[in-house]
């Protein structure tokens, strides 16, 4: 089995924008993009807020 070099996308920030989005909404407005477009993605985050947002 050959395995592809994958790539990283890592998005930081000191302050949200002034829109009120967040490094969570872009990141996940990012998978979604990336999946739209037939693309494998992977959300990785600290953010404990996030997984309820998710809802797992």
């Amino acid at each position: 089995m050959k395995i592809k070099n994958g790539k990283l996308i890592l998005v930081t920030d000191i302050n949200p924008t002034p829109e009120e989005k967040g490094k969570s909404t872009v990141t996940i407005e990012l998978g979604q993009a990336l999946c739209k477009q037939g693309k494998n993605a992977v959300i990785l985050s600290e953010n404990r807020l996030l997984a309820q947002y998710l809802e797992l």
